[in-house]
């Protein structure tokens, strides 16, 4: 395996990881509310963060190149 796909793993790895804890974690609060359980809220927070990173983790992998490219390409300076 190379270089550039063992970072790209990793990158995929640590972005979905921290976005999914936190969105997973608003929505399920927001879904919840405040006044939920503790373990009623941590249990549901978690499998929705687990779902949620399974989708993303390798949505991102595919994406990431392709919207870094795309960036790149709008803010290239004009010849």
């Amino acid at each position: 395996m190379s270089a550039q796909t063992k970072i790209r793993i990793a990158f995929s790895v640590l972005l979905t990881c921290l976005m999914t804890f936190m969105v997973s974690g608003v929505s399920t609060l927001r879904a919840l509310g405040f006044a939920a359980e503790t373990g009623v809220f941590l249990s549901s927070w978690l499998q929705a963060w687990l779902f949620s990173w399974a989708v993303a983790a390798p949505m991102i992998y595919v994406l990431a190149p392709w919207v870094r490219a795309k960036v790149e390409a709008m803010f290239a300076p004009k010849p």
